[in-house]
């Protein structure tokens, strides 16, 4: 006979609204649902720093974000995973990011070691996070590749 191997893909989705955020939460509360218990509260406070949010951020609701803000925020919750993605979906993400954000988002999505599957119109960032392989969808709908 044979051998069947089977695995579980971790996937996280970046999406243009940041569902993955609840407005209900505050920032600190947020992160929380996402950190590995193993992970401790003053390593929590440096990644959330690292994604620029001061302390005095931390108690703001999510509701309140702007729209960098909430990408950023959903990339925090991404590094706080303790084991790595598999798979990385991003649907149009530097749509309304100022450049700081922009920056933020390309250095994070850069460094990341796994399948990235994106949706962009913004060649230069695609070029930058190291995208090789393309579809391009050109005039009446064809497929042509990159």
């Amino acid at each position: 006979m044979g051998e069947l191997l089977t695995t579980t893909n971790r996937i996280f989705e970046l999406d243009q609204d940041y569902q993955i955020i609840q407005n209900q939460l505050s920032v600190r509360q947020q992160v929380d649902l996402y950190k590995h218990p193993s992970m401790l509260s003053h390593e929590v406070g440096i990644l959330l720093t690292r994604f620029l949010f001061t302390p005095d951020d931390w108690d703001k609701p999510c509701a309140t974000l702007s729209g960098g803000e909430r990408m950023r925020l959903a990339l925090c919750c991404l590094s706080l995973q303790k084991e790595a993605i598999d798979i990385l979906i991003l649907d149009e993400p530097t749509n309304n990011l100022d450049l700081e954000n922009l920056i933020i988002l390309t250095e994070v999505i850069a460094d990341y070691k796994g399948t990235i599957l994106v949706c962009s119109h913004d060649s230069l960032f695609l070029q930058q996070i190291g995208i090789d392989k393309a579809l391009l969808i050109g005039e009446g709908g064809k497929l042509t590749p990159f």
